[in-house]
């Protein structure tokens, strides 16, 4: 039989870890972000491994549905998102995904499961590709969390087919067309549709920056969390001259 479990941390490392001995042997995972979130993957590959033993056959936990998860993935992703690309996500989670997906088994979902539903969505509402595949990597994140917490033995939406994206042309101002934007905004918007214009800056990138992140002289423009969630540095920023 299995030990009750432990739940820790480590110093040279973030999150929590989760362990219990079971026949002899210990079994761990670590990269929790909460120490709920690790004594559910104790119980849940405890109850696990007892059914194994019982049945003879490999199995996974499938009585949590895709509702009951649901809650989960939203800790997990708020924690790591930034508040503009997790609003969005969460808008399409809830008004889409989750009722199509409520009371299915989290670890019996299957590949065609996910493209039935997407393709249903895509004859109903007229899906775009992107839309499609924007949908394919929110559950991707979902199930790849309840893999890693023991709910399920793979990402099933790994292997549904993706939506064809069309390419638009990028559009761009002229020099006639920027100089006549800039003359019609107020003195106070200039400088951020200015960066804007010169840096490709998103509007919660612009609205986050400080001080400290702009360098007047240099033209130097620093986001310290981009959409991937690492710094970059934009050059050749200008600046409108004051009135």
């Amino acid at each position: 039989m299995a030990s009750r479990g432990q739940v820790y941390q480590r110093s040279d490392r973030p999150g929590f870890y989760a362990r219990f001995k079971h026949q002899g042997r210990f079994v761990h995972r670590g990269g929790f972000t909460s120490a709920e979130a690790a004594e559910d993957w104790i119980h849940g590959e405890r109850r696990r491994l007892e059914r194994e033993e019982l049945l003879g056959v490999p199995t996974v936990r499938t009585e949590v549905t895709f509702g009951r998860f649901f809650p989960k993935w939203k800790e997990w992703a708020e924690g790591r998102w930034s508040p503009t690309t997790f609003a969005s996500a969460l808008t399409a989670m809830e008004s889409v995904l989750v009722p199509a997906l409520r009371d299915r088994p989290i670890g019996s979902v299957t590949v065609a499961d996910l493209g039935e539903v997407l393709d249903g969505l895509e004859s109903r509402r007229g899906l775009s590709g992107a839309t499609r595949n924007r949908y394919l990597s929110l559950l991707s994140s979902l199930f790849r969390l309840a893999v890693r917490r023991g709910l399920a033995r793979e990402n099933p939406a790994l292997k549904v087919e993706r939506g064809k994206e069309r390419l638009r042309a990028m559009p761009y101002l002229g020099a006639d067309e920027e100089a006549r934007l800039m003359a019609a905004l107020p003195g106070w918007l200039r400088v951020p549709v200015l960066v804007a214009l010169d840096a490709g800056l998103r509007a919660g990138e612009i609205s986050a920056l400080t001080r400290r992140d702009v360098d007047l002289g240099r033209g130097v423009v620093v986001i310290p969390r981009s959409k991937n969630r690492r710094p970059r540095q934009v050059d050749g920023v200008r600046w409108p001259a004051p009135r």
